[in-house]
């Protein structure tokens, strides 16, 4: 009302219902999941005016409905269940819809994060995929890949059903991103899916009750995680510190980047792998192993050592268990 003659209420139109998803793109801003194919968009450097006209109708209804919206530097990447769509173009000359692929999509909206050298990477019903190239014709394929790949045995449990709960960051501190996932019978993220992205490798950790991910924007890069555990609620932050969380024992891990030991047709086969460690304290260190990235360990039983040759042992002034 204190705007007077100047509002123009007919320039305005209504604000997009049933609103779920956002994304700011060359000061416009873009909204979706009102309806199943509809992306919706305002008025430049205006976020809150939504011309009636402003409206990119997005694949197929068969593919699903409008999952997730991400800005990336040259296009907005649309997501569906099944199908992945770029918006480009600019306020000016208009904005228009390509179609990226059909084969995979995207039900987790928060498990949408850049990776450094990577690309934009995203969680698919069945793995993680990653959307590599500039989204310009910059002489480099825009193209879907399979990020996954050596972790199909624990992504073959993904709870399906659950994976709009499912989270994701980058964490550059340590060069790694996080995809927080619930496998078979539970409804919230259990199982953490990382990858190291300066090795090309991957790993997963267990037993941290991720609802959602951030890392902090300012010099300390620290990684926080709020919790769905009422027994551990609130906001946390992921530090290699604890000896355990409710009773379950945090062991070190370590693992090699792939190596190529060739294929059945070589001569060459491992028979041994020798660990060479350093510890601080007089706790046992141990051992155990998987393979094939496998959730089980091999053995029922850690194998334990004592850290000094027994035969002649040493004064330990204090202990300590990491």
């Amino acid at each position: 009302s204190f705007l007077g003659s100047q509002l123009v209420e007919d320039s305005l139109g209504p604000w997009p219902t049933g609103t779920k998803y956002l994304a700011s793109f060359k000061d416009t801003m873009f909204v979706a999941g009102a309806t199943t194919n509809e992306v919706r968009f305002s008025a430049p450097r205006f976020p809150e005016v939504f011309p009636p006209d402003n409206v990119l109708d997005i694949g197929d209804s068969d593919l699903g409905p409008v999952t997730g919206l991400y800005a990336a530097r040259n296009a907005v990447v649309v997501f569906k269940q099944r199908g992945v769509y770029l918006i480009k173009g600019d306020p000016v000359n208009g904005f228009f819809a390509l179609t990226l692929s059909k084969d995979v999509g995207c039900q987790s909206p928060n498990a949408v994060v850049e990776v450094p050298n990577v690309g934009l990477c995203f969680l698919g019903d069945d793995g993680i995929y990653a959307l590599q190239g500039s989204f310009e014709n910059e002489g480099v394929q825009t193209r879907v890949i399979p990020l996954s790949t050596p972790m199909s045995e624990v992504v073959k449990r993904i709870n399906r059903a659950a994976l709009p709960n499912a989270c994701a960051v980058t964490y550059h501190r340590d060069k790694e991103a996080w995809w927080a996932i619930p496998t078979l019978g539970e409804e919230y993220p259990n199982v953490v899916l990382v990858y190291h992205y300066e090795v090309g490798s991957w790993s997963f950790r267990e037993n941290l009750p991720i609802l959602c991910l951030r890392e902090t924007s300012d010099q300390r890069g620290y990684l926080l995680f709020g919790s769905y555990d009422s027994k551990h609620a609130g906001i946390h932050v992921y530090t290699r510190g604890w000896k355990d969380k409710d009773g379950v024992a945090i062991t070190p891990l370590f693992e090699t980047n792939t190596i190529d030991l060739g294929s059945l047709y070589r001569s060459f086969q491992p028979r041994h792998a020798m660990v060479y460690a350093a510890g601080y304290g007089d706790n046992e260190l141990t051992l155990n192993y998987v393979v094939n990235r496998s959730l089980d360990s091999v053995r029922p039983a850690a194998q334990a050592l004592d850290q000094q040759y027994p035969n002649d042992l040493f004064p330990v002034y204090g202990s300590a268990v990491w």
